[in-house]
């Protein structure tokens, strides 16, 4: 497709010549109406038909088949960066990938690649791309970008204070800088995952945004937030456990209670700071027996349905129980005070005993104690 141009300026989209490129760039222009867009999106599902202006200023469709389009080399000479106050120009052409000097394909890949790398920075709105000026094989190009609003305040509401306050530490917002759709996602899932973990499931936010500063692009941040339901840990499975029942290991998951008829006063709701206390003296008890090599090689949390339109929590825990260690020996060195058999004695474990780690270290600090 040849380049037309009106006041100097032509958007490199046109290019593409697909039906939402060309709508985008016939409105810039101003060429034709809201009906005539319409039908300009209709029309261009057929390909052979392109878009011009005639002298007497009216409009004349024709879209070229891609096939046909031959593409030619050019040399960027200049780029130039308009609409950005917070970012400097420099940034902004790095950015884009685009450098003078470099040879591109007009039509080509080069201009879209540039404005896709723009947006993917999340720090602009809309970004344009234009051809300002052609001499031979040489071509000047202007990036045009609409900046994010920066942020003025952002407010929670439908929760306590007490859950504001707890949240305010946790948000990834700060005053003044951009609001880019990945940190209003990011707050939003910090949120979900503060009430899930108090046992709130399925919370739902939704984000308004309110311009409050149109010279400086300050924008304010209303999260509103709806509670999910507190739901009850409905069942606790184990995977790995050889040497221990399900029964006795839920026994040791202290802190972290599966429901049951008999639970009347208190409910078994899910808390993350209990669940992953309760990991841990899980994990002691099993060191405490002997499996120095425990660990928790995955766990999972999740939602389930379990009858009637109800639903509950489930907690999945695959584990490495690794072999029993019992003691063969036990020797003394460097013992002028104590004999071996005192020592042995205030030890309080013999050969085949199951090896305790921590008993054996808590004994040594006593005698060392002593000692001195």
């Amino acid at each position: 497709m040849e380049m037309s141009s009106r006041d100097g300026y032509v958007s490199t989209d046109m290019h593409l010549c697909t039906p939402y490129t060309l709508l985008k760039n016939v409105r810039k222009i101003n060429l034709i109406n809201k009906t005539g867009l319409l039908l300009l999106f209709m029309l261009g599902l057929i390909p052979g038909i392109s878009l011009a202006q005639n002298a007497a200023d009216s409009t004349s469709i024709e879209i070229q088949n891609p096939l046909d389009i031959v593409t030619s080399d050019y040399t960027i000479s200049t780029i130039k960066v308009v609409g950005n106050s917070s970012y400097d120009d420099n940034f902004i052409v790095a950015s884009s990938g685009l450098t003078a000097g470099k040879s591109i394909k007009i039509p080509g890949p080069a201009i879209g690649n540039a404005i896709k790398r723009l947006y993917q920075t999340g720090l602009f709105s809309d970004v344009e791309i234009y051809q300002t000026s052609q001499n031979g094989g040489q071509i000047n190009l202007e990036i045009k970008v609409v900046e994010q609003p920066r942020l003025a305040h952002y407010k929670i509401e439908g929760v306590k204070r007490s859950e504001r306050h707890d949240l305010k530490d946790r948000m990834p917002l700060l005053v003044g800088y951009a609001l880019t759709k990945s940190n209003e996602a990011q707050a939003e899932n910090t949120i979900k995952r503060f009430f899930a973990g108090k046992g709130y499931w399925g919370t739902k936010v939704s984000v308004e945004k309110q311009i409050v500063d149109t010279t400086q692009n300050r924008a304010d941040v209303i999260f509103h937030v709806k509670k999910g339901k507190r739901l009850e840990i409905k069942r606790i499975r184990f995977y790995g456990n050889n040497d221990f029942s399900n029964k006795t290991l839920r026994h040791h998951l202290k802190g972290v209670k599966q429901d049951a008829w008999w639970r009347i006063f208190s409910k078994a709701t899910f808390k993350r700071d209990k669940y992953e206390d309760a990991k841990t003296k899980l994990a002691d008890f099993y060191k405490n027996h002997g499996y120095r090599d425990f660990y928790i090689k995955s766990d999972s949390v999740y939602t389930y349905d379990i009858g009637k339109g109800d639903r509950g929590i489930g907690i999945d825990i695959h584990l490495y129980e690794g072999p029993q260690y019992h003691i063969r020996n036990i020797t003394w060195e460097g013992n002028t005070v104590y004999t071996d058999k005192q020592l042995s004695t205030a030890l309080d474990m013999k050969k085949g005993d199951v090896s305790i780690i921590r008993s054996s270290i808590k004994i040594c600090i006593s005698i060392r104690t002593t000692m001195m």
